[in-house]
């Protein structure tokens, strides 16, 4: 008989009666959404812990019954409210995340200064396990494939090596990155605090806590991730950031990414470039006429944005609230609200896809070198 199981024939028991209505009674209260959503991590925890305690009070079963008992309830409980509980977090760190693996895509094992002797397919495992975490529902079932993961890694790492020693941080780490970065894992950092939240601290020691650290560690790194921390050089690592970076739809995705400052060596290729313009800035050039006839259709193309659709914000019954009065009842209408913005959004993105469509030949010949110091300033760029 399983964890679950045994726990559930307890339950199920005459004189568990008054705690299998408490729990239901909860779970109805968190669904109905009559807590505040301000209010409702706490709330969570406190009933799990309360309900543990109780539990055991009642049944007075041996430790390792009650940890087994402790495992059931916070997995029982957070999968029923799991819809409830996964929308309290704020995805801004996803994206940017998910941004940050397309970006450092082209990075390898050596630019982590990791050997490339790693076993393929437990690496391909250790990808695979990772992928899953966002379709789990259970604190644990989330952590462990984080542990699993790191298992496979610290596995990969001691075959990989030429000696008997034991691995460090310093071998392991740089193999764990790159698995994220290939895993690209969706919406992790959520999944990250839905673990700290949910997951019982008493529960999350030793190797399991060890292995949730590192792999914290390894996300920080790829958010702070710059030239300096791999082995590249400086411009390379530029070219390819701008490279991958031209090749995600930016209208949708690119924001201020933080961790990508410019290198020195990318100013001065600026710098250079400037000058190597002023000195030929009496040479007659030729592609301003041209420069001249796209300027016209661009600008067409931003008179055209002028007609976008106000959003109404009087309409917007959520635009002027805070989150400490947000109801989680009123999710739906959220969420309605929500799909009204995204739709002007998507009409806003549409025409200045269209824009830059028509702008991307006039792009091309100002990086191109017939291109003259008088067409650079017509742009902006310098």
């Amino acid at each position: 008989m399983c964890i679950r199981d045994s726990f559930k024939e307890r339950l199920k028991q005459p004189k568990s009666l008054a705690l299998y209505e408490s729990m239901m009674k909860f779970t109805k209260e968190v669904q109905s959404g009559t807590i505040k959503v301000k209010d409702l991590k706490t709330t969570v925890q406190q009933f799990i812990a309360q309900f543990e305690e109780d539990f055991q009070n009642l049944w007075a079963e041996s430790e390792e019954d009650y940890q087994n008992n402790c495992e059931a309830i916070e997995g029982i409980i957070t999968k029923l409210l799991y819809p409830k509980l996964i929308v309290l977090y704020d995805t801004e760190r996803d994206r940017r995340l998910s941004y940050l693996f397309k970006v450092f895509d082209f990075i390898e094992l050596s630019h982590l200064e990791a050997g490339p002797d790693i076993d393929a397919e437990t690496f391909a495992h250790a990808v695979e396990n990772i992928r899953k975490i966002d379709q789990l529902k259970k604190p644990w079932d989330k952590l462990i494939v984080i542990v699993n993961c790191c298992k496979l890694v610290s596995s990969m790492v001691f075959h990989a090596k030429e000696d008997d020693k034991p691995t460090g941080a310093d071998d392991f780490l740089p193999v764990l990155i790159y698995v994220v970065l290939k895993a690209k894992p969706a919406n992790i950092a959520t999944n990250i605090e839905f673990i700290k939240d949910f997951r019982s601290a008493q529960r999350l020691r030793g190797l399991d806590e060890y292995y949730f650290t590192a792999f914290q560690s390894a996300l920080e790194f790829i958010e702070q991730l710059d030239a300096s921390k791999l082995k590249i050089d400086p411009e390379e690592f530029e070219r390819k950031v701008e490279d991958a970076r031209a090749r995600i739809d930016f209208v949708g995705e690119v924001f201020d990414v933080g961790a990508l400052p410019m290198s020195p060596s990318r100013e001065e290729s600026i710098a250079d470039t400037e000058e190597r313009s002023t000195k030929s800035e009496g040479k007659k050039d030729n592609g301003l006429a041209e420069m001249n006839q796209s300027k016209n259709v661009i600008i067409n193309s931003f008179l055209n944005l002028r007609y976008v659709p106000p959003l109404d914000s009087r309409k917007l019954k959520f635009a002027t609230r805070t989150a400490d009065s947000l109801l989680v009842s009123e999710v739906p209408d959220l969420l309605a609200e929500h799909k009204q913005i995204l739709a002007a959004y998507n009409d806003l993105r549409r025409r200045l896809e269209d824009t830059i469509t028509k702008g991307e030949g006039m792009l091309r010949d100002v990086r191109s070198a017939s291109v003259g110091k008088e067409s650079r300033k017509f742009l902006g760029l310098f």
